[in-house]
């Protein structure tokens, strides 16, 4: 089952909250204790872990937050499953650790409604939501290891920073409010687009009036509760503006792209095979052995468009295509302006759907497995066609409302999104650019949190960045586009095929994610065949090509297969 994360993690500027360098203050001295977490199996075992003379700051569930000496932590160590957890005296900012007890925000100066970190003294309790918002705090997220990110005035402050799990009460610095990539992009000699994400609730109608004046206003909108605003601006503008009490983050505009018989094979049984046996045989097909297809499901895919006369999706009971569609308020980026169109132009959405649903009659019939046929060839298929004519990228930002949203509303449960935003190659020689935890990413985490969406299964190609383009051999750790960087989605990376599945494809796109040590998170989730695979051509209504190599085509092989799970009981 996949994990999901509290709603209040979720719309954190998380781990990466923070771009700029930061200067660290000399902390007051204090007699440090570790702090960890320690399971016991009965009251006896409670008891002899109080004895060894820690001090119980709270249960967590079944376990014990404790504090003592390291030397006492490694005694009760050898008995007892005990963690250590992170210093709450250490918060995680992008541009460096800080101790906020040397950040200390002085509560008789600030004036109205003030943007600070809470630093906690220990980890999230989610009681603590309702405490804080008694206290008038308006809250947008939590900071790693343990700090809540909100605004209030300084009267609130002073009733927060007295409750008994608050450490201190830290300024959010404006400095700390952009992200590194959009600090990088300050030394560009254009002007560059910026977005301006508001804490919740917070108005931007200053924020918009001075982007207007210093720049070009692009757009206006909401992020799930933020609002945010969009303009092309310079530097030293968005370093004032970032100072703003309404404003929470900044980050440059991320670029959007878009990213068979032996991968059905592998991912049922985790083998390989050759001419002999053939590859139906219900041994190297245990799924289907038992008469799982897909049926009575449907699978999304947002992509380049489709190719819906191609015999992969001549299936007509029940018809394999239920929509194709191009979503609304797509915005492909040029001048001048172009419409997004339902073809394939770049030959890409028509192997990405085969890979996952298609089925093709072959020499037997539509009801049984065929040698072009994608992992849940029975699915039926939504396709959102986001490209223009000549394969530009569409997708609006956000997004979600348009393509997550509408694709549920129609069905679909397993999502396949073979594209992304963030990363950069070094196409032209240049320093790669990498993706973030950003907006993009927290508001899929808050999207598919929502009991409403508890049931969808949103997957996303990592991309492929995981090698230099100028020189392949040279791999490249943290190099996750911003959806590869979310929490609640299911990130597929490549493999490769064959006698070779158990190694990395060179340029899959890997983890961990850019929190830094020792809070970077294990990314891809999953690996799935991405090399020498045969699909469908967009081309040739009854051709089938090597549509290339990368997570594009791993990603709606590992959809085809979450289709298959919930398959045995429709069917």
């Amino acid at each position: 089952m996949r994990s999901r994360t509290p709603w209040i993690s979720l719309l954190l500027l998380a781990l990466g909250i923070c771009g700029a360098s930061v200067a660290q203050a000399e902390a007051p001295a204090e007699t440090e204790s570790d702090l960890a977490l320690l399971i016991p199996q009965s009251a006896g075992d409670r008891q002899a872990v109080l004895d060894a003379g820690v001090v119980l700051q709270r249960d967590i569930g079944t376990a014990m937050l404790i504090r003592g000496g390291s030397a006492t932590l490694d005694v009760l160590a050898d008995r007892f499953d005990v963690r250590r957890l992170p210093s709450p005296h250490q918060l995680q900012l992008a541009g460096g650790a800080i101790d906020p007890r040397a950040h200390r925000l002085d509560l008789s100066s600030p004036e109205g409604m003030t943007p600070v970190l809470v630093a906690l003294d220990g980890p999230w309790d989610p009681t603590w939501v309702e405490t804080l918002e008694a206290r008038g705090a308006n809250l947008s997220g939590l900071v790693p290891p343990y700090a809540a990110l909100l605004r209030a005035t300084p009267e609130q402050l002073r009733a927060i920073e007295a409750l008994p799990f608050v450490l201190s009460v830290v300024a959010y610095e404006p400095s700390w409010r952009i992200s590194s990539r959009a600090n990088d992009a300050f030394s560009l000699p254009t002007p560059q687009t910026y977005q301006i994400l508001g804490f919740p609730g917070a108005d931007l109608d200053r924020v918009a009036e001075q982007v207007a004046a210093r720049g070009v206003l692009l757009a206006r909108g909401t992020l799930l509760d933020k609002p945010f605003v969009e303009g092309r601006l310079n530097g030293a503008a968005v370093r004032e503006l970032a100072a703003l009490p309404e404003v929470e983050w900044v980050d440059i505009e991320p670029e959007g792209r878009s990213l068979n018989e032996k991968a059905r094979v592998i991912m049922q049984t985790e083998r390989t095979w050759n001419s002999t046996p053939p590859a139906n045989l219900d041994f190297y097909n245990p799924v289907y052995g038992i008469g799982v297809y897909g049926e009575s499901q449907i699978i999304a895919v947002t992509d380049d468009g489709l190719n819906d006369a191609h015999d992969v999706f001549a299936q007509s009971s029940p018809p394999k295509l239920v929509d194709h569609y191009v979503p609304d308020g797509l915005d492909c980026g040029v001048f001048p302006t172009v419409d997004a169109t339902l073809d394939d132009p770049l030959n890409h959405g028509t192997p990405v759907t085969c890979s996952a649903a298609g089925n093709d009659a072959g020499t037997t019939d539509f009801m049984s497995p065929n040698l072009y046929d994608g992992v849940a060839f029975r699915s039926q298929v939504i396709m959102q066609a986001i490209a223009g004519p000549a394969g530009e990228f569409c997708v609006p930002d956000p997004y979600i409302d348009v393509i997550q949203d509408r694709a549920y509303d129609e069905g679909a449960r397993v999502h396949n999104n073979s594209w992304g935003h963030g990363p950069i190659p070094d196409v032209f020689g240049g320093t790669q650019r990498e993706g973030t935890y950003s907006a993009l990413s927290q508001a899929l985490d808050a999207w598919l949190y929502d009991p409403a969406h508890s049931d969808s299964v949103q997957v996303f190609a990592a991309g492929n960045f995981g090698a230099l383009w100028s020189n392949s051999s040279v791999y490249r750790a943290e190099s996750l586009s911003d959806e590869g960087h979310a929490k609640n989605p299911i990130i597929v990376g490549a493999s490769k095929n064959g006698d070779f599945r158990h190694e990395m494809y060179v340029f899959s796109s890997r983890g961990p994610t850019d929190e830094g040590a020792p809070f970077g998170r294990v990314k891809p989730d999953v690996v799935a065949p991405g090399e020498f695979l045969m699909s469908a051509d967009a081309t040739d209504d009854s051709g089938y090509w090597d549509p290339g190599e990368g997570t594009r085509a791993a990603a709606p092989e590992m959809n085809g297969a979450a289709k298959l799970v919930p398959s045995p009981g429709s069917q």
